[in-house]
């Protein structure tokens, strides 16, 4: 059996992959082996060697795997005339699996591509539009136990959009983390933030740290990025109300967890780093920071002060 693997969804088809390999040796468990042919390295793969391959026969395995990766956009003419060649002498062989994975779309026109068409079968992976990605999301989490809520669901689409790496990673530690596999639009909140509000907990973080030196970085970061400065001054001001209200409790003596999330009605995640970030602290500092946000924000939307040097000057003087 010969297969083609490409398309624009690099990460689909990567599992395909991964899913026909399992599959393989799950049917061939005790006379199997496989071959990677790389056409993605710096080494020239010679025509001869993949020949002598995919006809050789084992001393102690009858099926064998041979995949090839990328070989339709990385090799030249004359090379693929000379596999399309092999190829065509060997496909009616039952006792090998040959796989093409490509990590993109190769040329149609060229010789390998159209000897595939016609004696292997062709998987494409093309990129979701937004209706097949929800369904697709949808699933994901379903495979592995547990429901999201439609309004979960837009928003995680909307924070993370079509990668697909970065989406399976927020899925499992959604799944991990929500109580009665049930996601909710508070979870998604929570736990798969924005690029932006990612990068302002971590400027918080650093903040509290006493790192100006990271918190500038990251603030200049997101500038360059494009993120409005106002947005930035209002998810600080919301960082710091919230350590605010788990100081309230953590300046007192009170370090439980589980009475701070209670009673300020946070996520437990959110009260332990809170309670990390608090450390070397005083509620003194905390409240006087607090005020120096309000300051900035009602002079930078009266004009009296521009709002990303207004920002700079915090960071610099916190």
């Amino acid at each position: 059996m010969i297969t083609l693997l490409y398309g624009s969804d690099e990460f689909r088809s990567w599992e395909r992959l991964i899913a026909l390999k399992e599959e393989f040796f799950k049917k061939n468990a005790s006379d199997a082996n496989s071959t990677v042919f790389d056409f993605g390295g710096n080494d020239k793969l010679s025509l001869n060697k993949i020949r002598s391959d995919i006809f050789s026969s084992g001393l102690f395995s009858s099926k064998k795997m041979i995949i090839f990766k990328n070989a339709l956009i990385h090799s030249d003419k004359d090379f693929q005339d000379g596999l399309s060649v092999v190829l065509e002498e060997k496909f009616l062989s039952e006792d090998t699996d040959i796989i093409f994975w490509e990590k993109s779309e190769p040329k149609r026109r060229d010789k390998l591509f159209r000897t595939l068409s016609k004696i292997g079968k062709l998987e494409r992976f093309d990129r979701f539009s937004e209706a097949g990605l929800l369904k697709w999301v949808e699933k994901r989490a379903e495979e592995r136990g547990s429901k999201i809520s439609r309004s979960a669901l837009e928003k995680l689409v909307s924070f993370v959009g079509d990668d697909l790496q970065k989406m399976s990673n927020e899925i499992e530690k959604l799944v991990n983390f929500s109580p009665k596999k049930e996601i909710k639009v508070e979870d998604v909140d929570l736990f798969v933030r924005s690029k932006i509000e990612s990068n302002i907990f971590e400027t918080i973080e650093a903040l509290s740290s006493r790192n100006k030196n990271r918190a500038l970085k990251l603030f200049y970061g997101q500038l360059e990025n494009g993120d409005d400065p106002f947005y930035i001054l209002s998810m600080y001001i919301y960082q710091f109300r919230n350590l605010l209200k788990i100081g309230s409790f953590y300046f007192k003596g009170i370090n439980d967890k589980n009475i701070i999330t209670r009673e300020t009605k946070l996520h437990p995640f959110v009260v332990q780093k809170g309670l990390s970030q608090l450390r070397g602290s005083s509620f003194i500092d905390l409240k006087k920071i607090y005020r120096q946000l309000e300051s900035l924000d009602e002079k930078s939307k009266t004009g009296e002060e521009k709002i990303e040097e207004a920002l700079e000057k915090f960071i610099i003087k916190f």
